[in-house]
Formats: C-alpha cells, sequence, structure tokens
C-alpha cells in the first residue's frame, strides 16, 4: 500500500526516469570500446553522471516515502527471503555500482581549511617519459565509471527495487533510533545543501529543472517528524 503523492510531482518523476534513460544511453556512447580513457573525456562523463545520480536518489527517496513500511516493507522482506534472486538480477548487481547514500561533507576542511595540492619542495618531472596518471582503467566492462553507469541504468529501469530497500532500511535505523536514543542514525540518503553537480554553470537545462523541483521535496519526505531529536536534515 502507498500514499498517493502530488500529481505535478509524480510527472516531474516520471519525466525525470525518461530523462535519466536517455543520459544513460549518452553516457553508454561516451565510453571508448577498450581505448584509453582521457581525463578530458572522464570529466566530461562525471559532469553528468554526478548530477544524473544525484536525481536518480531523489526519485527513489519520494518512492520510499510513499511505502507504507508497517505493511508493504515487511511483507516485501518476507517475499524476497523466500523467493531466490534470478540470474539476471544476481548479474546486474555484480556488474553495477550505485550509492544510494550522498557522502556528507567533514568537518576538516571547514576547521583546517584546503589541504594544498603540492608540499614543500621542489617537484622535478621527467618529459622524456609519458606523465603518470594521465590514463586511468578504461575497460568497458569494468571501469569504475562503466560501473556507475551501469548502476545507474539498472536504478532506472527497476526504482521500485531500491525504494523499498530505503524504506526497509529507514524502518531498521529508526527502531534502533527508538531504542538507543543517544545515537545519531541518518534517515536520509541526501546530503544537505545542494545536490552533487547541480551548480554547474554547464548542466543542462532539463536536468536542472528536474534537480530544482525534486529535491526540496525529496528532502522533506525524508524528515522524520515523530519522537524527540527529529530533525530536518533526516538525522536522529
Amino acid at each position: 500500500m502507498t500514499h498517493s503523492a502530488e500529481p505535478h510531482l509524480n510527472d516531474m518523476r516520471t519525466r525525470a526516469l525518461v530523462l535519466l534513460a536517455a543520459l544513460v544511453q549518452q553516457l553508454r556512447a561516451l565510453l571508448p570500446n577498450g581505448a584509453p580513457l582521457p581525463k578530458s573525456l572522464r570529466c566530461l562523463i562525471l559532469r553528468l553522471l554526478c548530477p544524473a545520480e544525484a536525481l536518480m536518489r531523489r526519485v527513489i527517496a519520494l518512492a520510499a516515502a510513499e511505502i507504507e513500511l508497517a505493511g508493504e516493507a515487511a511483507a516485501t522482506d518476507a517475499a524476497t527471503a523466500k523467493k531466490p534472486a534470478s540470474e539476471n538480477t544476481a548479474t546486474s548487481i555484480k556488474k553495477s555500482s550505485f550509492t544510494l547514500f550522498e557522502a556528507r561533507p567533514g568537518l576538516n576542511g571547514a576547521l583546517n581549511g584546503a589541504r594544498p595540492a603540492f608540499g614543500p619542495g621542489p617537484r622535478i618531472l621527467d618529459l622524456s617519459k609519458p606523465y603518470p596518471g594521465s590514463t586511468r582503467q578504461s575497460d568497458k566492462a569494468g571501469s569504475p565509471i562503466a560501473l556507475r553507469i551501469a548502476g545507474l541504468a539498472a536504478a532506472v529501469e527497476n526504482p521500485e527495487r531500491l525504494a523499498r530497500r530505503l524504506a526497509r532500511l529507514r524502518a531498521r535505523r529508526l527502531s534502533t533510533s527508538k531504542r538507543v536514543s543517544s545515537r545519531l542514525i541518518c534517515l536520509s540518503p541526501l546530503r544537505p545543501g545542494w545536490p552533487p553537480g547541480a551548480r554547474r554553470k554547464d548542466l543542462p537545462d532539463e536536468l536542472s529543472a528536474c534537480l530544482s523541483t525534486l529535491s526540496i521535496p525529496a528532502r522533506n519526505a525524508m524528515i522524520v517528524r515523530d519522537g524527540p531529536g527529529a530533525g530536518a536534515l533526516g538525522m536522529r
């Protein structure tokens, strides 16, 4: 059983999934077939991949907030335990990488300042040899960039699976926080502030519009409003 969401949010989520499916095809086309991945091409891919992953997380967060945790999530847990995973699902999980929780910025940079790019002392480069680190792992099937693109594609094809996973995780963490009231437990996969990559000036207009429309509703949907310590950032 799910709660009904606002119609314009449902339309924007459908629009976001269509956009993400098109972005996945573009990102896959940019990957070189067995050739080294140049740094410029890697940066170009990450400019699209980071905000696309952020948009996918917000779609998943809105879907997870609609799930009735006491009913559907528990029933899904029992069904998942009884039903073995199919070969295609197991293969897609092994060959993809999608991070559900965004990294939180630490306090080290704010307190100690930015770390200098180079340490003290002269830096001598041997110009007769190729510059080290100019290329990265570029196997189309196994590079970190390719795995992230495959993980995004799997999330776009089946967002309900990740939404149920997030709903079950939030239910478990919420029950733990009720037993141990002094612990800080993160209940939101979204980091505070701007989504990753959302402030880039070269961000496509449609991707920027989807992020700006879904970010605040997704963050509000992750708020725990009952009990002591419930905060606007999904932390308890």
